[in-house]
């Protein structure tokens, strides 16, 4: 399905904004049926069948110390999540 729900919401909330003359019971709508769909995946999502033995720690970050690439991966991550959080910080900050 990709992106719908974000398509349905980004094009059907002024829709309903519209409709409804005001932009907070869009919000209520939006969250019945989050509230429907998550119901939905609880009752019919399950579990899938695994014999596999869950790794540990160490078992994850072997992979640090046998490949030098996941280091500049790491970084990489991190710089950008750096740069993320340095692009939102400075969007909330108050106009004045």
């Amino acid at each position: 399905m990709g992106n719908i729900g974000q398509s349905i919401a980004v094009f059907g909330a002024p829709v309903l904004a519209i409709a409804f003359g005001s932009w907070r019971p869009v919000f209520f709508v939006f969250a019945a049926v989050s509230a429907i769909w998550a119901a939905v995946f609880y009752l019919s999502a399950r579990d899938a069948t695994s014999d596999a033995k869950p790794k540990t720690m160490a078992e994850n970050f072997a992979v640090l110390r046998r490949e030098p690439l996941a280091w500049v991966l790491v970084a990489l991550l991190l710089s950008d999540l750096w740069w993320l959080c340095r692009v939102f910080d400075l969007s909330a900050q108050p106009c004045s």
